[in-house]
C-alpha cells in the first residue's frame, strides 16, 4: 500500500514539475503568437490532448495511478501538438502571403529592381512602425530573457533558428521598428523574387536596413527611413546619405551584415 501511495505521489510530483517547467513555457511562447496567428494551434492542441485523455480513461480501469499516468501523457502530447501545429500555421499563413505578393508581381510586371521595390512599397503600407511606442511584439517576447522559455520548446526553437521561422513570423507580424522591417523584407523578397537579400546594420547610428542583390550589385532597400522613395546602389549609399540624411552620415562609421 505504501509503495502504491509512493508511486502516486511521485506521479503527482512529476506532473507538477512538468506543468511548471514545460506547460507554462509553452503557453508563454504560444500566447504572444495569438496576436499574429489564429488561436487554432492552442485550441486544436487542447482538443486533441483531451480526446486522447478521455479515450484512455474510458479504456482503463480508472484507478488513480492510471489516471495520473494518462494525465502526464496528455500534458506531453499538448506540449508536442502546440509546437507542431504552431509551425504548420506559420508555414501556411506565410505561404499565403508569398502567393499574394507573387500574384501582385505577375499583375505588375517590371524589371527585377523595380518589381522588388514594388514589393517593398506594398509591404510598407501594411507595416505598422512602432517607433516611440512601448509595445510587446511577439518576436521580442519570444526571445526575452535570452529566449529562456524557448529553451523548453525545442521543436519550435529549431524551426525559428534553422528553418527561417523567425523571419517568416516577422513577415506575418507586420509590426516593429527598422530591425523587424529589414528582416521581413529580406525574407519576403527572397521568397517572392528569388533574389539574394541580406540585412545590414549601422555602427554609430541605431538603424538596420535590407539590401537586394541585382544585376551584379547590392542595392539599399530602406523603404521606411533613409531611402523611402527609391532603392540606392550600395556603393553610392555614403554619398546619398551625405546629401539626403546628413545626421545619419555624420554619426555612421561602419556598416556590417547581420
Amino acid at each position: 500500500m505504501n509503495v502504491r501511495i509512493g508511486k502516486v505521489m511521485l506521479t503527482i510530483l512529476l506532473i507538477a514539475v512538468f506543468i511548471v517547467f514545460v506547460e507554462v513555457p509553452i503557453l508563454s511562447v504560444a500566447l504572444p503568437l495569438t496576436g499574429v496567428l489564429t488561436v487554432y494551434p492552442l485550441l486544436i492542441s487542447v482538443i486533441l490532448s483531451l480526446l486522447i485523455f478521455v479515450y484512455k480513461i474510458l479504456k482503463s480501469d480508472k484507478s488513480l495511478e492510471i489516471i495520473l499516468r494518462i494525465a502526464t501523457v496528455m500534458l506531453i502530447l499538448f506540449w508536442l501538438f502546440t509546437q507542431v501545429l504552431t509551425i504548420i500555421v506559420i508555414e501556411s499563413e506565410y505561404h499565403s502571403v508569398v502567393s499574394e505578393y507573387s500574384q501582385f508581381l505577375k499583375e505588375n510586371p517590371t524589371d527585377g529592381l523595380s518589381s522588388s521595390w514594388a514589393v517593398v512599397a506594398k509591404y510598407k503600407n501594411e507595416f505598422d512602425g512602432t517607433y516611440g511606442r512601448n509595445e510587446s511584439l511577439p518576436n521580442r517576447v519570444l526571445f526575452s530573457n535570452s529566449g529562456f522559455y524557448l529553451g523548453f520548446t525545442p521543436l519550435f526553437l529549431t524551426y525559428l533558428e534553422w528553418f527561417d521561422g523567425y523571419g517568416k513570423l516577422i513577415v506575418l507580424q507586420k509590426k516593429g521598428n527598422c530591425g523587424e522591417f529589414a528582416i521581413a523584407i529580406k525574407t519576403l523578397l527572397r521568397d517572392v523574387t528569388g533574389l539574394k537579400t541580406r540585412v545590414v546594420s549601422m555602427e554609430g547610428f541605431d538603424h538596420a536596413f535590407p539590401e537586394v542583390y541585382w544585376n551584379g550589385s547590392w542595392w539599399v532597400f530602406d523603404g521606411i527611413f533613409t531611402t523611402p522613395n527609391h532603392p540606392v546602389k550600395a556603393e553610392s549609399y555614403a554619398e546619398y546619405l551625405k546629401e539626403n540624411k546628413r545626421n545619419v552620415y555624420e554619426n555612421l562609421y561602419n556598416l556590417y551584415t547581420i
